[in-house]
């Protein structure tokens, strides 16, 4: 509730709203009407899934480990999950494997897209299922 309330949801409204918290180890859901708290759900998929996803994909693609905060700003730099533009690339630092040293590398977006939809699927199925549950309550 107090996370709907914080995103300026109008938690008293007669129709229901649907709020989805994508945490580090957890992803929560909650459907809200009328000041009330009427279906939730959480999936053990998060933030830290969907790192450990892009981490991995670069290592076994170009045997380069990132650096934690790399991770975070491939995700955040990502234009859009609707791919209607050329793609782009981003630069990215890390160490690399075999070398043994600092270098950077240029990852393309759809590449992390690629990485991150497995978990991205997971956690919009549980959404789906939360509202398809909710929708079963009336």
């Amino acid at each position: 509730m107090a996370a709907a309330i914080g995103a300026g949801l109008d938690v008293a409204s007669p129709y229901a709203q649907m709020i989805v918290d994508i945490g580090d180890g957890v992803t929560d859901i909650a459907i809200i009407r009328e000041g009330q708290i009427i279906k939730t759900a959480a999936i053990r998929k998060a933030c830290s899934d969907l790192q450990i996803f892009v981490l991995h994909m670069v290592a076994q693609r170009y045997g380069i480990w990132l650096y934690p905060k790399e991770v975070e700003r491939l995700m955040q730099d990502l234009d859009s999950i609707r791919q209607t533009v050329p793609q782009r690339t981003i630069m990215a630092m890390g160490f690399h494997l075999k070398k043994r040293c600092e270098i950077s590398v240029e990852i393309n977006q759809q590449e992390v897209f690629i990485a991150m939809e497995p978990i991205v699927y997971k956690i919009l199925l549980t959404i789906e299922m939360t509202h398809y549950a909710n929708s079963l309550l009336k």
